[in-house]
């Protein structure tokens, strides 16, 4: 119930560092929990419930062949037979004696519907999982220093006095460094005129 209840809290978790963008996050905290709850909703009768029931003419087939036959074909029923009175004319809306000029109208319940519901969850899931693996904590390793203003800030001007003191930039006003680095500052700025 733990790992359970944790896996449930790191797909709902607000991360710092922003991986994917705003559709793929929704594919993954929004739009598969709900495929998922859908196909055990729909399943659920199927798994745990009896899903339909049939009777045969021939009583040495066992009633779970039967029934499996019933629920994995279609069926129909006599559309003159809805309108007649339950319980005089037809045992049930639309069951009626066969004949074969009767309109018939086939009913068939496709019974896969919580697999493919559980398999586009699944396929939801898989480009986070798949994204994950690739980029395995590299944006987080680059960006876990931006988050922190006080420490950029510190170590951006922290390396312009480094970079100063250790070119000598402008200790010496007749050294080559000087050109140079005022000829890098300068020239992609005046380059376009």
């Amino acid at each position: 119930m733990q790992t359970f209840c944790s896996s449930l809290r790191n797909i709902f978790s607000f991360r710092v560092t922003v991986i994917d963008t705003a559709s793929f996050r929704l594919h993954y905290k929004v739009t598969f929990p709900i495929l998922l709850f859908l196909s055990v909703l729909v399943g659920w009768r199927q798994i745990f419930e009896v899903a339909i029931s049939c009777f045969s003419r021939y009583w040495e087939i066992p009633d779970v062949f039967v029934n499996n036959y019933c629920y994995t074909h279609s069926t129909f029923s006599y559309e003159e037979s809805w309108s007649k009175s339950v319980g005089e004319e037809v045992p049930y809306p639309g069951m009626d004696k066969y004949s074969s000029d009767k309109t018939k109208v086939y009913h068939t319940y496709y019974q896969w519907v919580s697999l493919v519901l559980f398999v586009q969850s699944i396929l939801f899931l898989l480009p986070r999982c798949f994204w994950k693996h690739v980029e395995s904590g590299r944006l987080e390793e680059l960006t876990k220093e931006l988050s922190k203003p006080e420490v950029v800030k510190e170590s951006f001007h922290g390396q312009n006095l480094i970079r100063s003191k250790n070119r000598g930039c402008f200790s010496d006003p007749n050294s080559n460094e000087t050109v140079d680095t005022l000829l890098h500052t300068l020239w992609p700025k005046y380059s376009i005129l």
